[in-house]
């Protein structure tokens, strides 16, 4: 009866784990979080020992995970050489991921049948400093920190310019766990004055973050450039993207496009994330083609394939004038494993192709690059997922004026996936208080304010142009971009040890 009972119990984390994943887009079901944490705090709390708390843990974070991230699998499906990875990815990763939980609850168990405010401030430290461990350890993996989940309102997430996305996770964790702490706290016969105190608190915060957050765009006056950008979306499938036959011919679609007639003057243009595909603009051939459609004292800026004749490649941005001369470059620094390059390859005795085109791996980049182009306004090029990575962005002294994210997510069709990077990038906005200017090949393109408020979009799986002026950012730096999450990092230490001390002290 007990191993049954145990069995109930982890296939019950399971599933919390599962629903918890749909509070982020496209579905954005945010109550769903007042079921599942208290439910998973319940289990935690009657863990009968550190294994037991594992379990629940891992199982909670597989369900999560399975359920937020089985799109990643949709990019083995591309070509035929990786359709067999498929029932491994959608199992490998969740279980991997999971022991982020795994290590959270086991940690969690020192102070097990506490009060239940420890309890419930401990397991709300522990959860966001694991956050931001997934995030930076081992390259990083920040999908699906609950922050995320609030993208869709951007008065909620106004805050991220004081303590980025992970104050956010903190904020909702904290009103998610309030059934937890009522409903335990008077089952344990515990004087509740406490409980309703910390519980009222747990209440202010999301409030207290909905009238910063309104107040702050309020108060928020946007100006605009007076050079006018225009990002092509050409929508161009992943089956073809690479396909040697089809090469002309998407040349020609992102050409056409971008000839389009426009209204506007001072224009630069923005083409997605390895936009022209295995042409490379290295080649002067290549680039005397595509500059007719570059006008005079304008720019194009695409991403490409940059080779040298060491036969290094990276994955890169270049900025080509209407002579068609590269006047600037950035090579990609953070690499997507086993995507672009096979981790630990060295050590493997046999040999794995990369995902992505061609047999050899990418050379990461070795700069952090703010490009300034004669009356341009400067720009961080991000390409693909270097946007989910809000520490890396930027260094203490080349602050940009605009970011420009270079993405291709043909990869991972008409999932979840376009929809979640989509809210990872808007928060970098918000964190910078810098605009944030999107090119991706099939969508979703965007242009934002310092605000992270979508001022054009082009919706996802469609072809077209986003035209019109590039916003300011803002004058000063947010608190975010000053301090980035160590602030965050060391209240949570703090309120963990001093709880963790308390704990000790009375139990």
């Amino acid at each position: 009866m007990s191993n049954l009972l145990n069995k109930y119990k982890l296939l019950l984390a399971c599933v919390m784990g599962f629903i918890t994943s749909y509070a982020f887009a496209p579905t954005y079901y945010i109550i769903i979080l007042f079921l599942s944490f208290p439910i998973l705090l319940f289990l935690l709390y009657n863990a009968t020992s550190y294994k037991d708390s594992f379990r629940i843990g891992w199982c909670f974070g597989f369900g999560y995970f399975l359920n937020g991230l089985y799109w990643v699998s949709y990019a083995l499906l591309i070509d035929n050489i990786f359709g067999w990875l498929v029932p491994f990815a959608i199992i490998l990763i969740p279980a991997i991921l999971a022991l982020y939980t795994g290590v959270t609850t086991v940690t969690l168990h020192m102070v097990r049948k506490s009060h239940t405010i420890a309890f419930t401030l401990s397991f709300i430290c522990l959860w966001i400093l694991f956050e931001i461990a997934r995030t930076t350890l081992f390259t990083g993996l920040p999908w699906l920190a609950l922050g995320y989940s609030l993208s869709k309102w951007p008065t909620m997430i106004q805050s991220a310019s004081l303590g980025g996305v992970f104050l956010l996770s903190f904020i909702l964790l904290c009103a998610a766990s309030i059934p937890f702490v009522i409903i335990n706290s008077k089952k344990n016969k515990e004087q509740l004055i406490l409980p309703i105190t910390i519980a009222l608190l747990f209440i202010t915060l999301p409030i207290a973050n909905y009238i910063y957050g309104t107040n702050r765009l309020n108060n928020a006056t946007i100006r605009f450039y007076e050079q006018h950008i225009r990002i092509v979306q050409p929508n161009i499938s992943q089956s073809l993207k690479w396909n040697e036959r089809k090469q002309n011919d998407n040349l020609l679609k992102l050409m056409y496009l971008t000839n389009k007639p426009s209204a506007n003057h001072n224009v630069f243009i923005v083409w997605p994330e390895a936009a022209a595909s295995t042409f490379s603009f290295n080649e002067k051939g290549v680039r005397n083609f595509i500059k007719r459609i570059i006008p005079t004292d304008s720019y194009l800026i695409a991403g490409g394939l940059r080779n040298e004749k060491s036969s290094q490649i990276w994955n890169s941005i270049f900025v080509i004038n209407h002579d068609g001369d590269i006047v600037n470059y950035y090579d990609k620094i953070h690499l997507l494993p086993f995507g672009e390059y096979i981790p630990l390859r060295q050590f493997l005795p046999f040999n794995i192709n990369k995902i992505t085109y061609g047999l050899s791996d990418f050379t990461p980049g070795t700069t952090v690059k703010t490009i300034k182009i004669k009356n341009l306004p400067s720009f961080r090029p991000l390409i693909c997922y270097e946007a989910f990575f809000a520490h890396e962005l930027l260094n203490n002294n080349n602050r940009p004026d605009i970011f420009i994210n270079f993405i291709n997510d043909a990869w991972f069709g008409n999932s979840p996936g376009p929809y979640q990077h989509l809210d990872m990038t808007i928060f970098r906005s918000v964190e910078y208080g810098i605009p944030m200017i999107r090119a991706a090949n099939t969508g979703i393109s965007i242009v934002t304010d310092p605000y992270g408020r979508i001022l054009q979009r082009l919706p996802l799986n469609s072809e077209g142009l986003i035209d019109g002026k590039i916003p300011f950012s803002l004058a000063t730096n947010t608190i975010y971009g000053i301090y980035g999450n160590y602030t965050l990092i060391m209240f949570l230490l703090v309120l963990f040890g001093v709880t963790l001390i308390t704990v000790q002290k009375r139990y």
